[in-house]
């Protein structure tokens, strides 16, 4: 699901996602697409599964970056005391 692929590349992981079409309100293939066009993994559905494997450059993938711990606190102080 989405928290094993945001887990996935928070550890630096090269991967294909086979993401399951027959889920109502996707939010995995939402992820996983979104994810698949900044290059950080790639996407698939059980059809391409093979064509993926064969076509695979994980050499042109990209690291996720690392999260910026200071993002949220900054936004919260800047609502709250307007900096």
């Amino acid at each position: 699901g989405a928290g094993s692929i945001m887990e996935a590349l928070r550890m630096g992981k090269r991967m294909i996602v086979v993401i399951n079409t027959l889920l109502m309100d996707n939010h995995q293939a939402e992820l996983a697409t979104a994810m698949a066009s900044r290059n950080y993994l790639i996407a698939t559905d059980c059809e391409g599964l093979a064509a993926a494997l064969r076509d695979a450059d994980f050499d042109a993938l990209v690291p996720y970056p690392e999260a910026d711990e200071t993002l949220i606190p900054g936004v919260i102080d800047s609502l709250v005391y307007g900096e």
